[in-house]
């Protein structure tokens, strides 16, 4: 029995965003399984199509598609890759639906957060199951959201790879002692308390915060850099290639997350497969995904922050860099992908649960 899965990509076509990039990573993990009797089509929004995806069937979705669903000719199963979906779909015999977080809960206002909830509670009755990307996640789910009974749900952790590129150093690294840090500039990232936090550290060490920053978020770090004369410090590069981002994760002294609101983390486990110390904030998933690898900020004060920073350093060894990285090994795409399919199969009949992957 052949079953005809139809997975949406929508978010594929900027993959300088934690959606884009999971689009990406887990569209070719699933081809790369070659699993027999699944026949893949992707969903497309834009004018992206990667070249991986050549051979396998996709459609195009369109902005009218948001209001008129897309008819989906009688498949098995429609998988839509995250919770604030807004593409209307038909035809599907089971829905999955990914959940990655409830981030507006935690940095939105009421009004924002009350529509964002909105539309997520469709998504989640109109689903047959229910994926989470991390305990946090689910258990916050289960709080907000009024999940049936029934419904089928479990938690499958994202992949994570590092660029698999040459890398390049960029340009506008000038500083041999560079701390790292990287994501959209969105407040929820809370970049900002990372300038004063570096001026406790030695005048020799810069600060490189790449991802795009052309946002109102951007410029008030950039204010921030100003107010404490720090424009030689700090860097503020933009959205960087995969091959420099690749060197800034390998040559940075330490990473650096301060963020307030993940419902997974990637870049503190690309951080960890790097080799590298890692800094970040203990709000929500984020203990969880580093576990007892990763040194964690309980207060954003400045000199309580450097105190965490220069005990870790002092403590980072050759021990503790090899325990991190095979700790990040567990974060496989090959894994997630087979998880996936084993939950597709789960869903059809004819097929037996007994040969199910997914983590219990």
């Amino acid at each position: 029995m052949s079953a005809k899965i139809i997975v949406s990509l929508d978010k594929i076509s900027n993959p300088h965003c934690g959606l884009g990039r999971v689009s990406l990573d887990y569209s070719r993990a699933l081809i790369n399984l070659e699993e027999k009797n699944i026949d893949l089509t992707f969903l497309l929004y834009g004018g992206s199509r990667p070249s991986y995806i050549q051979k396998h069937n996709t459609r195009r979705l369109f902005f009218f598609n948001r209001y008129y669903p897309l008819h989906l000719n009688e498949c098995d199963i429609f998988h839509a890759l995250h919770q604030l979906t807004s593409f209307k779909v038909k035809g599907a015999y089971k829905m999955v639906l990914t959940l990655h977080d409830l981030n507006f809960l935690h940095v939105k206002n009421r009004r924002k957060a009350n529509k964002y909830m909105k539309k997520v509670r469709k998504n989640v009755d109109r689903a047959d199951a229910l994926v989470f990307v991390s305990r946090f996640t689910r258990d916050e789910s289960y709080r907000h959201l009024n999940i049936a009974p029934g419904k089928t749900t479990t938690v499958i952790y994202n992949g994570v790879d590092l660029p698999k590129v040459k890398p390049v150093k960029p340009d506008f690294l000038k500083a041999d002692l560079f701390l790292f840090s990287i994501g959209q500039f969105l407040s929820k990232k809370n970049f900002h308390i990372l300038i004063p936090f570096i001026k406790t550290l030695p005048d020799e060490i810069q600060l490189v915060i790449a991802g795009e920053n052309n946002t109102s978020y951007g410029n008030y770090v950039r204010k921030s850099i100003s107010v404490h004369n720090l424009q030689k410090r700090v860097i503020l590069p933009g959205a960087v290639s995969e091959a420099e981002k690749l060197y800034l994760y390998q040559h940075c002294t330490a990473f650096l997350f301060p963020s307030l609101a993940e419902g997974f983390g990637l870049p503190i486990v690309e951080a960890m497969r790097a080799g590298k110390p890692v800094f970040c904030s203990d709000k929500t998933s984020l203990k969880e995904i580093g576990d007892r690898h990763v040194h964690y900020w309980e207060s954003f004060d400045a000199e309580s922050m450097s105190k965490v920073y220069i005990s870790g350093m002092k403590s980072f060894n050759e021990l503790k860099k090899n325990a991190a990285y095979d700790y990040s090994l567990k974060f496989t795409w090959q894994e997630n992908a087979k998880a996936y399919v084993s939950l597709y199969k789960s869903l059809l009949p004819g097929y037996e649960e007994d040969n199910c992957l997914l983590p219990r």
